[in-house]
């Protein structure tokens, strides 16, 4: 039952060697094969040479481990990251949390800061992470992937898909670990991803450190002749970016995250490209850099470079300032009070653009009469903002047409008075 799940015959011969007295290894696989074999595929395959320090090839493997949070009993799934020098098949892995981006991005830093140093290429698969999509046969880097093959100066050569012969190092790796480590820790239970990954740390320095029969010297050694030949690591460590897009506003400022953050004006209507991590947000249009800002938290802020506005001159026949002026004119009096006001209360006319727009937008939800109502409350308020101007709107009733403004009339024989008495 063990064999036909995949199990190894040297793995259960370990495990059962002093339990049931059995016999050296070649006895005991010999008479399993004769009496219980399992029929296999030949497969022939044919050994590329590789050259030293040349590349590095990195895979997920399809299968990964289970952990437990002891807290609450929750069962997780960790995925495995695999890295193997072409040349020499030394080994790198580590259980992340999941195969997204951060996690894919920090198994290649890990794994050159293991290595110490950079080959000339690195040969990823085909997945997301590493390649957007393909063009005319050609595989497109994902931006965030494309910044870690500049930061380390190495050309990402990505394997074709569905071409495991493309990585076929990594791919042996993939498989030592998946027919040994997995094999040998399928009894143990983990509590936490770093106790899996200290596990997995001593069973890779103890595989790199036997020798390869068909080779005569361990990976580590062959490793050391690929070493020098590898580029120096950069000084600074790699920073993580995520790359988005957005549209430039008329009021001169793009929307992240629910704030709001200016650039040049002109720039306005343009889509532009948004680089950003936790801490900074970069901006640029056509691969120039055109504003950085640092990320607020919270939303409906405005981070904003009075530099970016246009000229006031420029401002005042701005097209639309004067569509909102000439939209508002039409709904009423108290509504071209209200959008004059909000154009005239900061230090630039665009500034208040996007809430002037939002505002005006209620004028298609209400009759002229509730919305100009609604925003002569607001002036009187001093509360010049879409939320307060709707609930007005929508509470507004029109007075009626036979309104009486006298005092109803006392009719003394319906007054009860204390006691119950009537007079």
């Amino acid at each position: 039952a063990e064999r036909k799940s995949g199990i190894y015959l040297i793995r259960l011969w370990e495990e059962l060697k002093d339990i049931h007295g059995l016999p050296g290894y070649p006895s005991f696989f010999k008479y399993v094969k004769k009496h219980h074999p399992i029929k296999k595929d030949i497969e022939i395959s044919l050994r590329i040479n590789r050259t030293p320090g040349d590349s590095l090839e990195i895979d997920y493997s399809g299968d990964g481990l289970q952990y437990i949070i002891p807290s609450t009993g929750e069962v997780r799934k960790a995925e495995l990251f695999v890295a193997v020098m072409s040349y020499s098949g030394k080994i790198y892995a580590e259980f992340t949390e999941t195969q997204k981006m951060n996690d894919f991005i920090r198994g290649h830093v890990n794994a050159l800061k293991f290595f110490g140093g950079v080959p000339q290429f690195i040969i990823p698969d085909n997945c997301k992470t590493a390649v957007s999509n393909i063009e005319d046969g050609e595989a497109v880097l994902n931006p965030t992937y494309l910044d870690l093959c500049r930061h380390y100066n190495v050309v990402a050569d990505p394997a074709r898909v569905r071409k495991p012969q493309d990585k076929p190092n990594v791919e042996k790796a993939v498989d030592i670990l998946q027919s040994d480590f997995f094999q040998k820790v399928r009894k143990k239970t983990f509590t936490s991803l770093h106790e899996l990954n200290n596990e997995l740390r001593s069973y890779l320095k103890n595989k790199n450190g036997q020798i390869i029969k068909t080779r005569g010297k361990s990976r580590d050694e062959l490793f050391n002749e690929e070493l020098p030949l590898l580029k120096e690591l950069p000084c600074k460590e790699f920073e993580l970016f995520n790359h988005r897009q957005a549209k430039a506003h008329p009021d001169c400022h793009i929307q992240f995250n629910r704030n709001f953050y200016s650039i040049p004006y002109q720039y306005v209507g343009k889509t532009v490209d948004l680089k950003f991590n936790e801490k900074i947000l970069h901006i640029f249009s056509g691969g120039t850099k055109i504003a950085t800002h640092k990320i607020m938290k919270g939303h409906t802020h405005y981070s904003t470079d009075l530099k970016h506005y246009p000229e006031k001159k420029l401002a005042d026949i701005n097209y639309h300032l004067l569509q909102a002026k000439n939209t508002a004119r039409k709904v009423g009096e108290n509504v071209e009070l209200l959008i004059t006001r909000l154009i005239e209360r900061e230090k630039h006319p665009l500034k208040n653009l996007r809430k002037i727009q939002g505002i005006l937008s209620l004028s298609n939800q209400f009759t002229k009469e509730a919305f100009d109502n609604a925003c002569e409350r607001a002036l009187i308020h001093n509360k010049l903002f879409y939320q307060f101007i709707k609930n007005c709107a929508s509470n507004y009733r029109r007075p009626s047409s036979n309104f009486n403004n006298k005092a109803p009339s006392r009719m003394d024989k319906l007054i009860c008075l204390q006691g119950g008495k009537n007079e």
